[in-house]
């Protein structure tokens, strides 16, 4: 039996296996990272914030003048993303192929029932529930995606581009005005606490010099519990890969001491 082939391959695919397993392990660590930041920063109350490190908990409310649209369905919020992907051949199947993406956010306030404070949302980080997915052809999308493609100058790019009709696939996700957020970062004084007139926040929250800013939209319990099941995942999965990797090395020592 020849096994040349096997010993060229069989080394490939071991070290294919190597490097994903090093990525979901590099994952589950960024994943606990936040989650024992998540746990160690202690949840208060708007009245009673300081500058430094901080975890609140409250309603979004928008600054006036303040609001975006979201791009599909066409709701207020103060922040969206949205992604398109196209149907694409490969071998004898298809998969959805990003094709577009993109975000966009502004400041809101942060209100309990003790006030509001100032988030400063366009350098935060945001992980928002998913809202909307729907596939279309490019020539037959509803209203809302249809005004947001002409907008952004990309039907004529959909339409023109591929020879054959293709599907689409549009997702959405958005925080609106009254939604529930989480929010994690650092407290400052605000610079201007009577800039805008129904808000008159005392402290601004934004990203510290060696931090970020998270906002989830989801309570700090439901996001915990999601945090502790991804990084369970993430390091099964790193562990399969790395013992399907040894194997692999294993055995085109064996195929190679053959030879």
């Amino acid at each position: 039996m020849d096994y040349s082939n096997l010993s060229m391959i069989i080394p490939l695919g071991a070290g294919i296996l190597t490097v994903i397993g090093a990525l979901f392990f590099f994952h589950a660590r960024r994943i606990v990272m936040l989650k024992d930041k998540i746990e160690k920063t202690r949840s208060i109350l708007v009245r009673g914030i300081t500058e430094g490190p901080v975890s609140l908990e409250g309603k979004v409310v928008p600054i006036a003048r303040g609001v975006l649209k979201s791009p599909f369905l066409r709701r207020d919020c103060v922040y969206y993303s949205y992604a398109i992907k196209r149907l694409a051949p490969k071998e004898f199947t298809n998969y959805w192929k990003p094709y577009r993406r993109g975000s966009k956010a502004v400041d809101f306030y942060l209100e309990d029932e003790t006030g509001k404070a100032l988030i400063n949302g366009q350098k935060a980080v945001f992980d928002v529930s998913e809202e909307f997915t729907s596939t279309y052809f490019a020539d037959n999308v509803p209203g809302g995606i249809g005004a947001f493609l002409k907008e952004s100058r990309l039907v004529e790019k959909l339409t023109k581009a591929f020879t054959l009709p293709r599907e689409f696939r549009f997702s959405e996700a958005s925080l609106a005005p009254g939604s529930w957020a989480y929010v994690l970062g650092y407290a400052t004084k605000n610079p201007h606490p009577k800039k805008s007139p129904e808000g008159k926040a005392s402290y601004l929250v934004r990203g510290g010099l060696n931090n970020q800013l998270f906002i989830f939209s989801r309570h700090k319990v439901n996001l915990l519990s999601a945090l502790g099941v991804q990084y369970r995942k993430s390091l099964t999965l790193g562990a399969v890969s790395f013992v399907l990797g040894i194997a692999a090395l294993v055995i085109s020592l064996i195929i190679f001491l053959k030879i």
